[in-house]
């Protein structure tokens, strides 16, 4: 099929800033993240036209997903905030307004994009300069040698999410909780290419948060009826195999599909036929617990894995069970419990922000001061250099 016109080549433009339209859509977005921001934010609750469940969130990653956007320009301003967050886990509701802040006062002050962008580039170098600076006074070095150090980094973080409604005690105890999880992902070998370790989280809703616990290696779910045979088993260490996709034959990856089969072939028959062919290699191998909830293959030699022991643990009526490592853990699995969903959701989020910060400050061991006194600070710098 022919084209009407010819296709022009893409090209960038700041014609729709001078639209009142888009204007007002810049102001509401600015005003929905401001109203968050500071010790004063407000929560805001979405849901869709049509219902649905309801978010309750302060927090700019969540809040930007939640909300959809028409407009190309919020959209890039959008995107822009919530791969800021996904690099820095911070400020992203700062970063949001102070964006868009620039944006309408280069259209209040009529520059044109390039004269703005030159000064824009200009004032970021002198910012970055001054930070990274020994003379910076809005800096302070985060001290590795000290666990409060560490806790008062992540408390920071913790306790700025009103949403997670947590009590100073509450978040006290997640915060450690943050830091022990971050601390066992630190390999004890640093020589070579070291290779941190991961951090699973499993929420538990309907619970006290003071149940929340850090367990070494992978805490996964089990039905009821399976925790009883777990208990038989002989001491470790263990062969796990974990398989990823359904053995009833359905295709859940690409959803409703049509198969073709040979005349006389019975699914039902293969699938057992290969079923059977699993026990019998699991048992060769001397595997001693299989979580199967897929099946493709024979099972090749290094989807096994090895498992130090088993452990059961209850949490209300759920039945989890815990695959404590051989060696050195590169696993762990934090247990966040919370009173209702909104609160678990947000705390997780919250949590796996911190853990990510506490990492991230490995590389530059320093945080800026919060309440606005790096704000108050930089631009003290840039209206008297």
């Amino acid at each position: 099929m022919s084209r009407v016109c010819k296709k022009n080549p893409s090209f960038c433009t700041d014609e729709p800033l001078a639209q009142s339209q888009v204007c007002q859509r810049f102001t509401v977005l600015r005003q929905l993240l401001s109203s968050c921001y500071g010790p004063f934010g407000r929560l805001k609750q979405i849901h869709n036209n049509v219902g649905g469940r309801v978010l309750t969130t302060s927090t700019s990653a969540v809040l930007l997903k939640a909300v959809t956007f028409s407009d190309p320009l919020l959209k890039l301003i959008a995107t822009s905030i919530t791969e800021h967050t996904a690099r820095f886990s911070d400020c992203g509701l700062f970063t949001g307004i102070f964006c868009i802040g620039l944006v309408e006062n280069a259209n209040r002050l009529q520059l044109g994009a390039q004269v703005a962008s030159r000064v824009y580039r200009y004032l970021l170098k002198e910012s970055i300069r001054y930070l990274t600076s020994e003379d910076c006074g809005c800096k302070v070095q985060v001290n590795f040698s000290s666990v409060q150090s560490l806790v008062a980094l992540a408390y920071s973080v913790v306790t700025s999410k009103r949403a997670c409604l947590l009590t100073p005690d509450e978040a006290e105890h997640v915060t450690s909780l943050t830091v022990q999880a971050f601390l066992q992902s630190i390999p004890c070998d640093s020589s070579g290419n070291p290779c941190f370790g991961r951090t699973v989280t499993v929420p538990v809703e309907g619970h006290p948060v003071r149940d929340s616990a850090v367990f070494s290696g992978l805490l996964v779910a089990v039905p009821a009826l399976q925790s009883g045979d777990l208990q038989m088993l002989r001491p470790g260490p263990y062969k796990v195999v974990l398989f990823s996709a359904s053995l009833s034959g359905d295709l859940s990856e690409i959803g409703e599909a049509m198969l073709e089969i040979y005349t006389g072939t019975n699914p039902e028959a293969s699938i057992l036929d290969q079923l059977l062919k699993l026990g019998e290699q699991t048992v060769r191998d001397g595997v001693g617990a299989i979580m199967v909830t897929s099946l493709h293959s024979p099972v090749p030699a290094k989807a096994y894995g090895q498992v130090g022991g088993l452990c059961l643990h209850r949490r209300g009526s759920k039945e989890l069970l815990q695959l404590l490592p051989f060696g050195e853990p590169v696993i762990s699995t934090m247990l966040l419990c919370h009173r209702n969903e909104i609160m678990l959701d947000e705390l997780k989020v919250t949590c796996q922000k911190a853990e990510h910060i506490l990492r991230l400050s490995l590389k530059e061991p320093y945080a800026l001061l919060g309440g606005g006194c790096t704000e108050t600070l930089l631009s003290a710098y840039i209206r008297y250099m």
